[in-house]
């Protein structure tokens, strides 16, 4: 198992700096492939919807973000 951090998800979601992206999509794609699974705790999916408030992301795209984000099979949330 791999915990999936808010700073990832933050990257992947704001593309707010264009290395820390690169680099995290070269590990998600090498993580493709790999036997572990890849979790996304509930607190940090909270933190990241908190951060996306503040950055006056509307609740709607907020939803649909995560929503795609998390109904993928590479993430699962966990409590």
């Amino acid at each position: 198992m791999i915990l999936v951090d808010t700073n990832i998800l933050l990257r992947l979601l704001l593309q707010d700096d264009a290395a820390q992206l690169r680099m995290i999509e070269r590990y998600l794609e090498k993580a493709r492939h790999s036997r572990f699974e890849h979790q996304v705790h509930s607190l940090s999916l909270a933190e990241t919807i908190w951060i996306l408030e503040r950055k006056a992301w509307s609740r709607s795209s907020i939803a649909d973000a995560l929503l795609e984000l998390c109904s993928s099979k590479f993430f699962r949330v966990i409590d």
